[in-house]
C-alpha cells in the first residue's frame, strides 16, 4: 500500500494548521530531547497480563525478564511502559535490543529521520513513520511516548508533515 505523503503540507500549510503544526513540532521536541514513558495500569485487563506474563515465562531464565515479571506480579498498577515495551520486542517480538538503551536510540532515530512522515491518530496522538528505519513512533502531544512498533504498512490516510516540514 502507498503511502500519501506530505508533499509541500508544510510549507502550503494556510494560517490556521499554524498552530497545529507548532503544537505538533513542539510535542516532537519534547519526545526527542526529554523522552518520558507513562506507567501502565495492568490491572485494568487482568488476562492480558497474565497472558504477556505467560508468554514471557520461558525466559524467566534471563535475569532481567524474571525481574520483571515480580515486579510486575507485585505491582501491577505501576508498571513501566518503557520496560514493558522493550520485553515485549526483545523478548517476545525477536527485535535485536541489547537493553532499554538500545530501544531509546530506535526511537530517537525515528524521530530523526527527516523524511518521516507525521499523522494523527485520532486526533490525539501523534504517529512518525520513518522510511529509514521501517518502524513507528507513537507519541503523546504532551511528548511522552507512547509505543514503538514495525511499520506494519497500514493506511493512516494523509500525512499532515514530513519532520523536515516540522523543525526547520
Amino acid at each position: 500500500m502507498a503511502h500519501r505523503p506530505a508533499a509541500d503540507a508544510g510549507r502550503a500549510m494556510s494560517e490556521e494548521r499554524q498552530p497545529e503544526r507548532q503544537a505538533a513540532r513542539a510535542a516532537l521536541i519534547q519526545a526527542r530531547e526529554n523522552p518520558r514513558w507513562p506507567i501502565n495500569n495492568m490491572n485494568r485487563n487482568k488476562k492480558e497480563t497474565e497472558k504477556l506474563l505467560t508468554l514471557l515465562d520461558p525466559h524467566q531464565q534471563v535475569q532481567e525478564v524474571a525481574d520483571f515479571i515480580q515486579r510486575v506480579r507485585k505491582a501491577p498498577a505501576s508498571v513501566d511502559s518503557r520496560q514493558l515495551h522493550y520485553m515485549r520486542k526483545r523478548y517476545l517480538d525477536g527485535v535485536a535490543l541489547r537493553d532499554m538503551d538500545d530501544m531509546d536510540a530506535l526511537y530517537g532515530r525515528i524521530l530523526s529521520d527527516p523524511d518521516a512522515q507525521v499523522y494523527r491518530q485520532a486526533g490525539r496522538r501523534y504517529q512518525v513513520r520513518s522510511p529509514r528505519e521501517g518502524w513507528i513512533a507513537v507519541y503523546d502531544p504532551d511528548g511522552t511516548r507512547i509505543s514503538l512498533y514495525h511499520d506494519l504498512d497500514d493506511d493512516f490516510g494523509d500525512a499532515l508533515w514530513t519532520l523536515s516540514d516540522l523543525i526547520r
